[in-house]
């Protein structure tokens, strides 16, 4: 296998996790936001997630 092709593999194997952790981070994100909204947690015991989800 060429260096190049190594390479490759690997920005997608990068890539293909911060998707997923994106994805998981606004998963998690908006449930908490849903949540918040039937007053069954406090918004602000969520550090860092003011508001809505940007979308």
């Amino acid at each position: 296998m060429s260096k190049q092709q190594k390479g490759m593999e690997k920005a997608l194997d990068v890539g293909m996790k911060l998707i997923l952790a994106c994805l998981l981070d606004a998963t998690v994100v908006a449930c908490d936001y849903n949540e918040a909204k039937k007053g069954l947690i406090a918004p602000a015991a969520h550090e860092g997630t003011e508001g809505p989800p940007q979308s």
